[in-house]
């Protein structure tokens, strides 16, 4: 994808979803003008799932699915289907660049799951679990109480981070696991 295309994709994107960026700008703004409304444990089981709803409107409405994603697909079909981890049935080439995300997907596959469609299931639940992680790494001793939300708010927010939520790529498994180690 050329830069050109991505900043079309871009523009179009912030355009169509104008009401949900005004939603999340808003919740910024009330989250930096009065910090103490978000203290109730109320608030913020609503500015929670709030947030949890609009991340993933805004990756589903990003939904792709990368032409490299169907390689590790088809290894993992010919494992499921007894032939080893391999793409063509015969060959012996390893071609794949993503052990633990390939072989993810072979139970799937055996069960009779779409891959495609349990690759954009997994990754958003990854993509959560991402920004949910960003937000319990935080470090707490020099920040005000109310300023957690605002990494994760920015990062759900990131078209390129958002976007590769649905690329049926490892990219936020990866991503998981890094910050999860971290």
């Amino acid at each position: 994808m050329s830069f050109s295309d991505l900043a079309a994709r871009y523009a179009t994107s912030l355009l169509t979803f104008s009401p949900i960026l005004l939603a999340s700008t808003t919740a910024l703004a009330l989250i930096a003008l009065r910090p103490a409304r978000l203290r109730s444990e109320r608030a913020w089981r609503w500015f929670t799932w709030t947030f949890v709803l609009l991340a993933i409107v805004w990756a589903a409405a990003l939904s792709w699915i990368g032409d490299d994603a169907f390689i590790s697909f088809r290894y993992a079909r010919n494992l499921a289907e007894g032939h080893g981890l391999v793409f063509n049935v015969g060959e012996r080439v390893e071609g794949y660049t993503n052990f633990l995300w390939t072989m993810l997907f072979a139970p799937l596959i055996k069960l009779g799951l779409d891959p495609a469609r349990a690759s954009v299931i997994i990754s958003i639940a990854c993509y959560l679990g991402v920004i949910g992680l960003t937000w319990r790494v935080l470090p707490t001793g020099d920040r005000p109480a109310d300023a957690s939300p605002l990494a994760p708010l920015v990062l759900a927010a990131s078209y390129v981070f958002a976007s590769y939520a649905t690329s049926g790529l490892e990219t936020m498994f990866g991503t998981l696991l890094v910050v999860g180690a971290f």
